[in-house]
């Protein structure tokens, strides 16, 4: 079970990716919850855990994106529903910082893979 964002998805898929038979739930607590709007897993922690517990499993694709790093180094990386590089990143930064001036007496936090 993953309990996040977008970022803990990513995190557990490339725990996971590459095996088989692994069951994944997702209960919702990140900013962006693009993963679980796919995927229509409700917002809602009582709904989220009920379809964690009596929903159906449904088999996904996984992406696997290889790629050359700023210091040169070779590296790959699994994504569950969205791969993107370029301007997307750049977003993904500025929606991040914005997320967490916006949240910065509230307690939340969002934190982002890499």
């Amino acid at each position: 079970m993953a309990v996040g964002g977008d970022g803990t998805v990513h995190e557990v898929v490339n725990g996971i990716g590459g095996r088989t038979s692994v069951d994944l739930a997702v209960l919702p607590r990140g900013t962006g919850r693009d993963f679980v709007r796919t995927y229509a897993i409700p917002r809602r922690l009582d709904e989220a855990l009920r379809t964690a517990r009596d929903g159906r499993v449904r088999e996904i694709d996984l992406g696997l994106a290889r790629f050359r790093s700023w210091q040169g180094e070779t590296g790959e990386a699994y994504f569950a529903n969205v791969a993107s590089a370029g301007m997307s990143g750049a977003l993904s930064d500025s929606c991040s910082a914005s997320t967490r001036s916006t949240h910065a007496g509230s307690g939340r936090r969002r934190s982002s893979p890499g």
